[in-house]
């Protein structure tokens, strides 16, 4: 389904548009939101911010949400709360505190229902985004992200300039497309998808081409390294890097998509002498 949303300014000129595609992933069977947000009108001393708002009934998450730290482990979040340091200080004056409880969102942030007793299957619900974003979740069932800021003026928190970005040719406000996974679950019932769109959307599979290419005739052995490693343990919910660092030198990092916000999360084990004799051989 594809829906599209628009205005009208003073000038009889259509801004503040955006087309939104809705269609279900078959791999994983949730929604994806494909948001094309047109660029942001320019109105001097009148600041934008567009948000991507999602709401879910029956999801009562009591100010509570999680939000990955730099695409890994979900860290919990409370609204108006720090666990070092009182926030109640710096925004006790403050008549809008919706950017004190923003958070960077590099894969995905997820409510669940906190409210639910403890041998019952909770409703969680998640949205992944495939960009960094600022988003939050300000009320009950709620889940909204930065899709695009235009403001003119100077915040004074480091930027030294207006966030005032134009299109180079046509010097409009940039357009910004997004795409977004919705998942709902019972998490007595079934198994969450988050890891697995992550890693689909951070390492998509690459096509290459090759022209006038010859085939030279060799007795090099087929490569044994792909079943070798999975015989270490690295399959599944287990993936790794793999980073060279100088002749001889590799560094690898070895990583449980799985973690402990999954209700069925289960510790991996991985024979590192077996993944070292793998790339040596």
């Amino acid at each position: 389904m594809d829906f599209y949303f628009g205005d009208v300014n003073d000038e009889g000129e259509d801004y503040k548009q955006a087309i939104v595609h809705v269609s279900i992933d078959s791999e994983f069977n949730v929604l994806r939101f494909d948001v094309d947000l047109l660029g942001l009108p320019e109105k001097p001393y009148q600041s934008h911010n567009v948000v991507v708002d999602f709401k879910v009934p029956n999801v009562h998450n009591n100010k509570t949400f999680y939000t990955d730290s730099n695409g890994l482990e979900m860290q919990k979040r409370i609204l108006n709360y720090r666990p070092t340091w009182d926030l109640s200080e710096h925004f006790k004056f403050a008549n809008d505190n919706t950017s004190l409880n923003y958070y960077p969102i590099n894969s995905a942030i997820s409510i669940k229902d906190e409210f639910t007793k403890a041998n019952e299957g909770k409703l969680k619900f998640t949205v992944m985004n495939d960009r960094s974003q600022g988003g939050s979740s300000l009320e009950d069932g709620t889940i909204q992200l930065m899709q695009n800021r235009r403001i003119y003026g100077d915040d004074n928190k480091g930027m030294g300039e207006y966030l005032n970005e134009r299109d180079p040719i046509t010097h409009k406000g940039i357009r910004v497309p997004a795409t977004y996974y919705v998942e709902v679950i019972d998490t007595n019932t079934t198994t969450s998808a988050q890891h697995l769109i992550h890693h689909k959307t951070d390492d998509p599979a690459q096509m290459f081409f090759a022209f006038d290419l010859v085939h030279a005739k060799t007795n090099a052995k087929k490569s044994g390294f792909s079943k070798a490693i999975k015989e270490a343990g690295v399959e599944g919910m287990v993936t790794y890097a793999i980073f060279p660092e100088a002749k001889n030198l590799v560094q690898i990092r070895i990583e449980n998509l799985y973690d402990s916000y999954n209700s069925d999360s289960a510790t991996k084990w991985v024979d590192i002498n077996a993944v070292a004799e793998a790339l040596w051989a």
